[in-house]
């Protein structure tokens, strides 16, 4: 083969290349690419060339870390190696497989190399040094995207390098284990990142960024000085340390990148920043140690503290290093007042101006007296609109499952939060579709939950506060006055430092007009939260409110508030408050009605938050606006008032005569929810599956009704309508299509698709829910509950089926304290089956056959669990002495008897629950 001396780059140009001078010992024919080491290579063609032959070898573009050194300076290696990744890091001997020479596991491991680390000493020579840096020579030209790090040691210099590596003397002596392990691995992103693709965009801030940029350099031309520190606040997931890490790459150009960042514990103070950082400067300390650090820090007044911690903070000072530090709420006191040692260190850095501090923080730093301090500037993240949220989202989920259709209802419920948009993405691309997350969206408020939980568990809000955010997370905006007329507060002042104390953890902001809000992201956690509603205090905002509006003394600002207020508080809305509405005022609180019916627990609030819904989205029907506002503002209503138990004729009317597809869905529902006309409403959905709209939900309320009525063949039928990839990655569709398998008894078929979630992440509960229901079948309870509790935990689980079926397995078990409030529950969401089924089980079980027939054959039309108390019943009823003794009693108990067993043989398995 003639050589070719030159290689391809990855956009397919050809260009010159040198060529490697391999020792003569060296078998060109080892090279093989190195152990994969726990991450998965992808693999791209490059030459090898070498005295007139061209070899050709496997290059990965997901590479190593290479540490190159001679064994005098191991000590010093071996530190940075602790803070390093060992699984994709080569180090020496000890790193090369069993059976794999070292020859060939060099040569591999630096030819597969993201970063090339070369320990640098003039004292010791290693010819295996220096063929690794001709191996690092011929990767890096292979592989433009691969990096190289020059660590000198014992005064070394660049003069002694080869010449292509004299431009890589990135590190200096000053640098610490740490601080070179930290440059690794920033190098290492930074090589990952230029062969898959850009790290992604931080949409939503970009004015922000622009405007930290232009502050850090408006304040050096025009004080001579720099900005020493940047203080980033907002609720959490909000994107800080994004934002933060872009800023030290962007707004910090002329820094070497690959700064510390640090972690404080919430509450920390002084001595947790002392730890921290001398911990990090001078290795793991023992516990003698942090004790004897502890105390002697301890023991230091304010400003002294402030110059030991300056004294740490000048080593990345002189390495021209942004540091970054996240404190969550302990950079100030419980009054206004920064804590004095930071007061003192913030001033003290007026004179530092190497040091360049970002602090990530929850609570926003006292005003008046960073105003004080002209080195510092605050920043606060707030909330991203829907649109900018959509975009993550398009830019995060992958293209096949993205459903553009759906995307702006599941904005809708990410209240602004770009960490929630991140991780509904992941769902998704993990298999959940876009629609399963808006009709349920479960998992998304969960992950809420979860980010925001340790504030409001924490004993940091006071009692007044906790009210005043009880009423802005129900009411979109409120005055200072509104705020002290509803809590009847007479000290304005003592008012005023509250809401501060709010405004400053970032649980609210203040609007230019001086009105207050709750971000949406902290209104919805807050309202699931504190779930006990006063109706006192609604009724009190809507009396001020209304008042307000009639003597023309609203600000229309504060419309939103007012219709809410209204609603809640169960008052007409006036002709002249409707005539000043619109569509888009109504439509966020009609949305946020549903679904806080949706996610309720107690049948009142159920009730309550439909009849809400409902009577808006009426009062909407006539409104101008347009098709897709209108469609989903009547589904909402018309759902919520099927599932409040009435049926929204005239919103179907208006539905049909617009030409919706959700008309048939609700349509369905209601005879099949309320009439319990089954066959009427398979007619109706089955004509509307030819459609494209709606097709998912109106599969999956169909599939139910098949499996009711034991038409399992065409259960099987409706499903295959979706694809067969779409429908594995749902497992409450798979569930369904296991219970209509094992009703058409093809078992080997269901047992395999049940096999295939027994691993599979169960987000809805839907393996456990099913596993409980066999459990209750067979009558082993404790393994029902005990299944029962993990579907609890599945962030997408029906909690409503979970409590009718815990409630069920704790009736067996002998314990009625939960069936009083799981009936209502029940029959809050029209399941009138599922509370006579209750009752009768707990009449059965305490030994009053009688009255569990009475409840029993309430139920016209059951299911296997309903047959299964009534065969119970008529056990009991038979075993009765009062039976005994009267032929005809027997007879029919016993006639009734078979025809039941008839029943159950072909009634589908646990449809009550599961």
């Amino acid at each position: 083969m003639t050589a070719v001396n030159r290689s391809r780059t990855l956009g397919g140009e050809l260009r010159p290349r040198r060529s490697l001078q391999i020792p003569p010992e060296v078998d060109a024919q080892s090279l093989t690419p190195f152990a994969r080491r726990g991450q998965e290579l992808h693999y791209s063609l490059c030459a090898f060339v070498r005295g007139g032959r061209s070899i050709m070898v496997e290059k990965p573009l997901r590479g190593t870390i290479f540490l190159s050194h001679t064994r005098q300076n191991k000590d010093f290696v071996e530190q940075v190696l602790t803070a390093l990744d060992v699984s994709n890091t080569f180090y020496d001997t000890k790193t090369i497989a069993p059976g794999q020479s070292t020859i060939e596991a060099m040569k591999s491991a630096v030819g597969t190399a993201a970063v090339f680390v070369l320990f640098h000493s003039e004292r010791f020579k290693s010819d295996w040094v220096n063929f690794e840096k001709d191996l690092a020579e011929v990767q890096r030209i292979a592989s433009p995207a691969s990096k190289v790090l020059v660590c000198p040691i014992d005064g070394a210099t660049y003069a002694s390098l080869p010449e292509w590596m004299k431009r890589f003397m990135t590190a200096t002596e000053a640098f610490r284990p740490n601080d070179i392990a930290r440059t690794i691995n920033y190098l290492y992103r930074a090589s990952l990142a230029e062969i898959d693709r850009p790290p992604p965009p931080h949409p939503g801030r970009e004015k922000l960024k622009r405007e930290i940029s232009l502050a850090i350099m408006r304040h050096t031309a025009t004080t001579g000085k720099p900005l020493s520190a940047l203080v980033l606040t907002g609720v959490q997931g909000m994107g800080r340390g994004t934002l933060a890490a872009e800023l030290v790459t962007e707004a910090y150009r002329g820094m070497r990148p690959g700064g510390p960042v640090f972690d404080i514990a919430p509450s920390g103070d002084a001595v947790d920043w002392h730890l921290r950082l001398f911990e990090d400067l001078s290795g793991s300390l023992s516990d003698a140690d942090a004790a004897a650090q502890i105390e002697a820090f301890n023991g230091l007044e304010a400003t002294a503290q402030a110059q030991v911690l300056l004294s740490s903070l000048r080593h990345w000072g002189d390495l021209n290093q942004v540091v970054t530090i996240r404190h969550r709420w302990g950079l100030r006191d419980k009054g206004h007042a920064l804590r004095p040692w930071l007061a003192a260190l913030l001033e003290a850095l007026a004179a530092e101006p190497s040091i360049r501090l970002i602090l990530i923080s929850e609570r926003q730093l006292p005003r008046v007296q960073l105003s004080a301090i002209e080195n510092v500037k605050q920043f606060s993240l707030e909330e991203l609109d829907d649109e900018t949220i959509q975009f993550i989202l398009t830019d995060r989920i992958a293209p096949r499952y993205l459903d553009v259709q759906r995307l702006p209802s599941l904005a809708a419920q990410i209240k602004g939060h770009p960490a929630t948009a991140n991780y509904s993405a992941y769902l998704v691309n993990g298999g959940r579709s876009i629609e399963s997350l808006v009709i349920n969206s479960d998992p998304v408020r969960a992950y809420q939950d979860l980010i925001l939980a340790e504030i409001f568990d924490a004993d940091v809000l006071s009692i007044i506060q906790k009210k005043i955010l009880k009423l802005l997370s129900w009411f979109p905006k409120l005055s200072t006055q509104m705020i002290a007329s509803v809590l009847n507060e007479q000290d304005r002042k003592t008012l005023a430092e509250e809401l501060w104390e709010l405004n400053e953890f970032s649980l609210i902001d203040q609007a230019e007009s001086g009105k207050y809000k709750a971000p949406a992201v902290v209104s919805s956690t807050y309202r699931r939260r504190e779930t006990d509603f006063d109706q006192e205090v609604f009724s009190e905002i809507s009396r001020v409110l209304i008042e307000q509006f009639e003597h023309n003394e609203l600000d229309y600002d504060l419309i939103d508030s007012l219709v809410v207020a209204v609603v809640s508080s169960g008052v007409e809305l006036s002709e002249r408050l409707l005539s000043s509405l619109t569509v888009a005022r109504l439509e966020p609180v009609i949305e946020r009605e549903y679904f806080e019916g949706i996610a309720a627990s107690r049948g009142e609030d159920v009730r309550l938050h439909f009849q809400r819904c409902s009577s808006l989205a009426a009062l909407a029907m006539w409104m101008p606006t347009s098709d897709d506002s209108l469609e989903n503002v009547l589904f909402y209503g018309a759902d919520a008032s099927v599932r409040s138990g009435s049926y929204p004729s005239e919103m179907i009317a208006l539905m049909r005569e617009k030409g919706f597809l959700s008309a048939d869905f609700i349509e369905a529902s209601y005879l099949y929810h309320m009439k319990r006309d089954f066959e009427k409403a398979a007619r109706v959905l089955s004509s509307s599956l030819s459609a494209t709209g709606f097709r998912l939900r109106n599969v999956r309320l169909l599939t139910r009704i098949y499996l009711r009525s034991g038409q399992f063949p065409l259960a099987l039928d409706t499903l295959a309508k979706v694809p067969e990839a779409r429908l594995l990655r749902d497992t409450g569709l798979v569930m369904m299509k296991v219970k209509a398998l094992r009703g058409t008894r093809n078992r080997p078929e269901a047992e395999r698709l049940l096999s295939g979630l027994r691993n599979a992440a169960d987000e809805y509960g839907d393996y456990a829910l099913y596993q409980a229901s066999a459990g209750l079948r067979a009558g082993r309870y404790n393994e029902a509950l005990t299944w029962i509790e993990k579907a609890r935990k599945s962030p997408r689980a029906n909690q409503a089926a979970i409590s009718l079926l815990q409630c069920a397995c704790e009736i067996e078990s002998g314990d009625n304290s939960s069936l009083a409030t799981t009936v209502a529950l029940a029959r809050s969401m029209n399941r009138d089956s599922d509370a006579l089924q209750l009752q009768a089980r707990a009449a059965l079980v305490g030994g009053d056959w009688r009255s569990a027939e009475g409840y029993i054959t309430q139920v016209k039309t059951k299911d296997w669990f309903d047959l299964n108390i009534n065969l119970r019943v008529l056990e009991a009823k038979l075993a009765d002495p009062a039976t005994l003794r009267d032929p005809v009693a027997i007879r029919d108990a016993k006639a009734a008897r078979e025809d039941l067993l008839r029943q159950a043989a072909d009634a589908v398995e646990g449809s009550s629950f599961a």
